[in-house]
């Protein structure tokens, strides 16, 4: 019998004259290589190969996701549907995106470094807009397409759990001194490996059918993570297993929490900041250095940011701050390339106006997702997965960029797209679950 999702008919060509140019293009290159490229991997599904690319090159080329984004939306905008005026996130929040983008654009103005500041400001709207065009691509292709991606996805991610756990092990048999490890001493391409894995477990974890599939592969990532330097990690990965399991029970009640979580992230963070150090919490021995470094810098960029309150000091001035200092006992730059911390960056940089936008945009983010959650029938106890999913894939983001990346980092922005472009990808109608489940178990 044939499969509801599958057809097994084979593809015929359409006349060029009814297809978009870029379908065009997609349909010449298939007759070149006689149709084999649609049994292998139907055209509507191409957008999918770069994004798995970047899933599965994630432990020793993360930032290499600079190049997959755009690569994805440029496949999307040939073979796929053309994205509808509005019809995929409504015509508020690309608005506001817009603001945000032509704010930063304008701050180029007062920024202590133009240079910096305009490739900060061009990687930002490119990747935007590539970010953008992929999530219109995804929420409005077939999910018989999206299916193809969900297939592999769980796959390749454990692909790329095994292919970080080596590194991971090697880069702490380098920090013991063990002989001929010294090529993995520095820990940047092995945090950044287990922070995108960790953010990626959520929307993974959702994809499987039993509480204990879930729960072998929470473990298996805690595992990796636990032996991984990367402390936001850890967070994401430890708490958010506390978060995922609250979730599952009071998902509504996350969800109405949602935009006040985010608001008083953005509204309190230098008050907290500046909370922290008068505490002492920089010179705590029970914090890992780095976590005391943050103190200091945190305090300082709350402090520096009160000078500039309503317009800050302009798009990535935390690369070249001039009140540069070094922090005590360290000996370190003051900031190092950027505040560790994007709310604070952002009160920094943009001010008050530029964290009136940043509100905006999250609530009206948060409001669509409650009238999406309201206007579907009661949820099943997989839906309910990835309603919890969702919610603490979310919360881990929170943490993550308020203890970790600058918001300037191209690969750290482009990862946030194609994070938000697989939990697209893995949401999909109750009904297509146990399709999806018996290929699992065919295959």
């Amino acid at each position: 019998m044939t499969s509801p999702e599958v057809s097994t008919a084979t593809p015929t060509a359409a006349p060029a004259s009814s297809l978009g140019h870029g379908q065009a293009v997609a349909s010449f290159f298939d007759r070149l290589m006689g149709g084999r490229i649609v049994r292998v991997w139907p055209q509507q599904a191409w957008p999918l190969i770069p994004m798995l690319i970047a899933l599965v090159s994630v432990p020793a080329a993360a930032k290499l996701s600079v190049l997959w984004l755009p690569m994805a939306a440029i496949l999307a905008l040939l073979v796929g549907p053309r994205p509808a005026d509005g019809a995929a996130w409504g015509r508020v929040l690309p608005l506001i995106l817009l603001l945000g983008i032509v704010w930063a654009g304008l701050s180029l103005l007062w920024t202590p470094n133009v240079d910096h500041g305009l490739r900060a400001f061009l990687d930002t709207a490119s990747l935007a807009l590539a970010g953008g065009i992929l999530l219109s691509w995804l929420k409005q292709t077939p999910d018989t397409v999206k299916a193809i991606g969900r297939h592999w996805f769980a796959r390749l991610y454990l692909v790329a759990l095994c292919g970080l756990l080596p590194l991971v092990v090697a880069h702490r048999l380098a920090l013991h001194g063990v002989p001929h490890f010294e090529w993995a001493e520095r820990a940047n391409m092995t945090d950044r490996g287990s922070i995108m894995l960790a953010l990626l477990l959520w929307p993974c974890l959702s994809l499987l059918a039993g509480r204990w599939q879930r729960l072998s592969l929470w473990l298996l990532v805690a595992v990796v993570v636990l032996i991984s330097n990367s402390l936001a990690a850890k967070l994401v990965v430890l708490l958010g297993g506390g978060i995922f399991m609250l979730a599952r029970r009071y998902h509504h009640g996350l969800l109405r929490a949602l935009p006040l979580i985010g608001l008083g992230l953005l509204l309190l963070m230098p008050m907290v900041a500046q909370s922290f150090y008068s505490w002492g919490w920089q010179y705590a021995e029970w914090m890992p250095s780095s976590s005391r470094h943050r103190v200091m810098i945190w305090d300082f960029v709350a402090r520096q940011a009160a000078i500039h309150p309503w317009l800050g000091w302009g798009i990535n001035a935390a690369r070249d701050f001039p009140n540069m200092g070094e922090v005590p006992l360290l000996g370190d730059r003051m900031i190092p390339m950027h505040p560790h911390n994007g709310v604070l960056q952002l009160w920094l940089e943009f001010g008050a106006v530029g964290i009136g936008l940043c509100a905006l945009w999250w609530l009206g983010l948060c409001r669509k997702w409650r009238i999406l959650a309201n206007q579907s029938p009661p949820l099943n106890a997989h839906q309910l997965v990835q309603q919890a999913a969702a919610i603490t894939q979310v919360i881990g983001l929170m943490m993550v960029v308020c203890t970790s990346f600058s918001l300037w980092a191209s690969y750290w922005q482009a990862w946030i797209w194609l994070i938000a472009g697989f939990t697209v990808l893995i949401n999909r109608p109750a009904v297509n679950y146990e399709i999806d489940q018996r290929r699992q178990q065919q295959s």
